[in-house]
């Protein structure tokens, strides 16, 4: 059968009104990325709200919230919800750690902690921003990291 994403996308929103947990965040993603729909990610991001309403330890709308706080996405930025968030996704993500390392390095919404944001920028591994924001630190001689 060919693909249908706007049928999928009604069967998914019948799914979400009718209180199906999985469906919110299927339809958060489909709204995203614009899968059989337009982009909307403010209607993205009130999905993955009302799945953890239901679900609060659902690591992927967490690690989805923490990234549109982060940077924005249909919500005002806002770097301490994004921690918020991005503290609750605890499986190994390279850009969750990115995101905390620019927080913590950076002090964006918490006391800046260039130590441990390196730290969590390191743990990034091959996320190629991790990469490039490592590039704007150093360690003294005396083992301190600091801004270059």
């Amino acid at each position: 059968a060919p693909k249908d994403e706007a049928q999928a996308l009604r069967w998914l929103t019948k799914a979400a009104e009718g209180d199906h947990i999985a469906a919110q965040y299927s339809l958060g993603m489909c709204h995203l990325r614009g899968v059989g729909t337009e982009k909307d990610p403010a209607y993205a991001v009130s999905c993955y709200e009302r799945e953890l309403a239901r679900d609060p330890d659902h690591m992927g709308s967490n690690n989805h919230l923490g990234r549109a706080y982060f940077l924005g996405q249909g919500v005002p930025q806002d770097y301490a919800k994004a921690l918020q968030f991005l503290g609750e996704v605890s499986w190994n993500n390279q850009e969750a750690d990115y995101m905390r390392g620019c927080i913590y390095a950076q002090g964006l919404g918490v006391p800046a902690d260039i130590k441990r944001g390196v730290e969590y920028l390191q743990k990034a591994g091959n996320f190629a921003k991790a990469k490039e924001e490592l590039l704007h630190y150093k360690k003294t001689l005396f083992g301190k990291w600091v801004r270059r």
